[in-house]
């Protein structure tokens, strides 16, 4: 018996180039950095989930819940298109922030708490994003180690 072969489609990594990934380090080293300098915003608790309102009362909250269904689509999306669990985790630590901001919005009382695990997210990126630079830098640099043997 033979088994049922279906071509796989998904990729191994999203991110191959090691300028991307760089990009991905800087980026996730400015998001700390702006996390850490605003240490105060760990006490505010949103008023919206995506945009501020455009719109007041029920078009705007409708109109935010649009937006921001469709971030968690995308964020799927990415998800589900890698097998890479180092890049499966910087995805999830990239986007938690914008996940966890309807939980802060929900209990007001653990916005602080909520903010230390927001932290620990955009900890969670950096690494994620060293992890891959690090990675994509060796395959690199392994593939310029191999020189044709000597002719004897």
């Amino acid at each position: 018996m033979s088994a049922n072969v279906q071509p796989d489609h998904i990729r191994e990594r999203i991110v191959t180039n090691r300028g991307v990934a760089a990009l991905f380090v800087l980026l996730s080293v400015w998001s700390l950095y702006l996390h850490i300098r605003d240490v105060s915003s760990r006490f505010t608790v949103p008023e919206y989930f995506w945009v501020p309102r455009i719109f007041h009362g029920v078009p705007g909250l409708v109109l935010d819940l649009f937006m921001y269904a469709g971030f968690v689509i995308v964020i799927l999306g990415l998800f589900g298109s890698t097998r890479d669990r180092v890049e499966k985790t910087g995805i999830i630590a990239c986007f938690a922030s914008r996940i966890l901001k309807p939980i802060k919005m929900l209990f007001p009382a653990y916005a602080a708490a909520i903010w230390w695990v927001d932290l620990g997210f955009i900890l969670a990126f950096f690494l994620a994003s060293v992890a891959v630079l690090l990675r994509l830098s060796k395959r690199d640099s392994a593939s310029d180690d191999f020189i044709d043997p000597p002719t004897t």
